[in-house]
């Protein structure tokens, strides 16, 4: 999705109470922030998972921003709640492993409480597709069609089916930036649009970010002359530009997580190699000589030296 997927992350990023109470409208939703993917261990994307507690239990929501609808969305959606689980399964299997070692070693621990998987859900945003209405959610099923349901459910948001008139009404900001590709978009009503993004931002560096937000989406959903001329306008009369700060920020962002995913599948190469763990300063060198000795030489350090050997090397800052 380029600039506009970089751009709708960054500022969901910054406003997850807007994003959470259009996906749960009228429940009681705390949210604990965005929680770092743990997937980058098995070479996957970091998608957006928003950490909820929803009516008193908490939920992991994973979030994916899409410019029209793929046919293997429900698929993808349920490999990463899976993988996502099977995250949750490993942390918990290696702090029971910690422990039992702890014990063995003559140490007493207190009883530990009993660790549950967080329920993992996915929604879709979508900003553009087919005309006739979405259902509110989609099934993914993995049992026989004769069988009890066994599968995940992907909610839908279609903002480019709503109207401006129901963005602004959604609670927060974040809604507003789809207004220039709602169904009833025109200069006229995304000027109203405009207005209330103008009343509601709480800082001058959020109206910018939130005008050039519009900017990118009506750009990338091709609205029409006259909605992009009078959001130029818009941010002319601001000063803002596309570059501003949210989408520096967005940059980044997209370049820690190459880095992060990068670094965590080399630490599985190492930690395959040397049978054990890697400890966070371990991780933490690994991360300074991805960037002063690039991949390919910390690829064949894990696949050249031997294990005593391979075990200095990460033990010795100047190897």
């Amino acid at each position: 999705m380029g600039d506009v997927d970089i751009s709708l992350r960054s500022m969901a990023s910054a406003m997850p109470e807007d994003l959470s109470s259009a996906l749960f409208p009228g429940a009681k939703v705390e949210v604990k922030g965005w929680r770092e993917s743990q997937l980058t261990r098995m070479e996957r994307r970091v998608d957006d998972l928003l950490e909820l507690v929803v009516e008193g239990a908490p939920l992991l929501q994973h979030v994916e921003w899409q410019l029209e609808w793929e046919s293997d969305l429900p698929e993808r959606a349920y490999t990463y709640q899976s993988l996502t689980v099977l995250a949750q399964l490993q942390e918990i299997a290696a702090r029971r492993a910690e422990n039992a070692a702890r014990r063995a070693a003559g140490e007493t621990l207190a009883e530990s409480p009993r660790e549950v998987i967080i329920p993992v859900e996915s929604a879709v945003v979508l900003l553009s597709g087919r005309q006739s209405p979405w259902e509110p959610e989609l099934q993914f099923r993995t049992s026989r069609a004769t069988s009890s349901f066994n599968g995940i459910h992907v909610r839908v948001v279609a903002v480019y089916q709503r109207t401006v008139a129901e963005l602004v009404a959604m609670p927060g900001r974040l809604w507003l930036v789809f207004a220039p590709i709602a169904k009833d978009a025109t200069v006229k009503t995304v000027e109203r649009a405009v207005k209330t993004v103008n009343k509601r931002a709480r800082t001058r560096d959020e109206l910018a970010d939130l005008l050039a937000t519009m900017a990118i989406v009506a750009e990338s959903r091709g609205a029409t002359d006259a909605i992009q001329e009078m959001l130029m306008k818009a941010m002319d009369d601001q000063g803002v530009t596309f570059t501003s700060k949210l989408y520096r920020r967005g940059r980044d962002d997209e370049k820690r997580e190459a880095t992060q995913r990068m670094v965590g599948l080399l630490a599985h190469q190492f930690e395959c190699r040397l049978a054990r763990k890697l400890t966070d300063p371990e991780r933490e060198m690994l991360r300074q000589r991805l960037d002063t000795l690039g991949p390919d030489r910390l690829g064949e350090v894990v696949l050249n030296l031997d294990t005593a050997a391979l075990a200095a090397w990460i033990a010795s800052p100047t190897s």
